[in-house]
């Protein structure tokens, strides 16, 4: 229990650690009296914060004994005191839970005499039996959109009364990444990042308030990003690392309050080579070509697809190879198309197609396949 100590002696008065010349006489200072109505106000407002037997509780009635140093002492006392006792929360954890989540409810209770006291706890409104005199209670995060009312009655040993109340919110918080790099037209999936490709990163929040009222602060392994939080920076601009790296955020409303957090982890993903017939006639197949691959006719067009790379990148590096060998590549319409024209005989050739960035070495891919050419032969 907090103890203030209050000695009377030789016309001296020690207030807490504070020593005062004791006057014992009315002063007639300018400002006395508004410093006595303060504190009488301040009596007034806290006094049934305090312990009965409070010491500062016996000040209350003898506030014409003091001067206007020991009134503004006695004021900073009563104050400091009764809001040191107010400093009361209730926390959830996680903070911004998904719905049907577990969600552990505590209270924050600065007082250090909780012996004896007694909690109740309301779920809108409703008692909860089963929780009585806990002081951390776990509990089911709602459904979207449907808040649940808590509320927290502590009753002190002294009598005094602590109520809390909060709102426990379900909600969703997500980061989705943007690959800005190359795939063929018919491809219906999402673009994926390889090493060294820029990369967007969009915070998703389920809730209906402006993004760019929100305040979001990114992290990269750890490592805040653009110099700290900043108001509706939702969506960032990477670059994909060469390995795995995690992601976070953090977003808060314009009051500081916490109202989601996400962190997920970024790594890339290798080049992938695909090669495709390209008819002059029909277009480009959708159908990726076999390992081995029987030529029917005699020519045909291959185009190479690499998934994946950098968009509007003009240091890729990209090599065609039969049978080992690095291909001419008078005659053939653009880097990523090979025409392939069978020989007399019956046989097999080999050929490969690579890529690489030299901009960003990691970020490579190749492919071979097997050609098998008059096979009616």
């Amino acid at each position: 229990m907090r103890i203030v100590r209050i000695v009377l002696a030789s016309g001296m008065i020690m207030l807490g650690l504070g020593f005062f010349t004791y006057t014992g006489l009315a002063q007639q200072e300018d400002g006395y009296q508004q410093m006595i109505d303060l504190v009488n106000q301040i009596f007034e407002s806290n006094k049934h914060l305090l312990d009965p037997d409070d010491p500062l509780l016996q000040l209350e009635g003898q506030l014409l004994d003091f001067d206007l140093e020991q009134l503004s002492a006695i004021a900073d006392q009563l104050t400091g005191v009764t809001n040191q006792l107010v400093e009361t929360a209730m926390l959830f954890r996680p903070e911004q839970p998904e719905p049907g989540e577990e969600v552990t409810v505590s209270l924050d209770i600065y007082t250090n005499n909780l012996v004896g006291a007694t909690i109740v706890w309301f779920k809108d409104g409703v008692v909860m039996p089963d929780k009585a005199n806990e002081i951390k209670i776990t509990l089911e995060a709602p459904p979207l959109n449907r808040p649940v009312s808590l509320r927290a009655e502590v009753r002190l040993a002294n009598g005094r009364l602590i109520t809390l109340n909060r709102k426990l919110t379900s909600g969703y918080t997500d980061i989705v990444i943007e690959a800005l790099t190359y795939t063929p037209s018919f491809y219906q999936g999402q673009p994926l990042g390889s090493a060294g490709s820029p990369i967007k990163a969009t915070a998703i929040l389920s809730t209906t308030e402006n993004p760019k009222n929100l305040v979001y602060t990114w992290e990269l392994n750890n490592e805040v990003l653009f110099g700290g939080p900043a108001y509706g920076r939702q969506t960032i601009d990477l670059v994909m690392p060469n390995s795995g790296k995690f992601l976070a955020v953090d977003i808060n409303n314009r009051a500081g309050d916490l109202v989601g957090s996400r962190i997920i982890e970024i790594a890339p993903e290798s080049v992938e080579v695909n090669f495709y017939e390209n008819n002059p006639l029909r277009g480009q197949s959708k159908l990726a070509l076999p390992r081995e691959y029987i030529l029917v006719g005699n020519e045909v067009t291959v185009r190479a697809e690499p998934y994946y790379t950098s968009l509007q990148d003009t240091d890729a590096v990209e090599e065609w190879r039969l049978d080992g060998v690095e291909v001419n590549q008078s005659g053939v319409s653009g880097l990523r198309d090979i025409v392939l024209t069978a020989g007399e005989d019956k046989g097999r050739s080999r050929f490969s197609y690579s890529f690489y960035n030299s901009n960003h070495l990691l970020q490579r891919g190749k492919k071979e396949i097997t050609v098998l050419f008059n096979q009616a032969l």
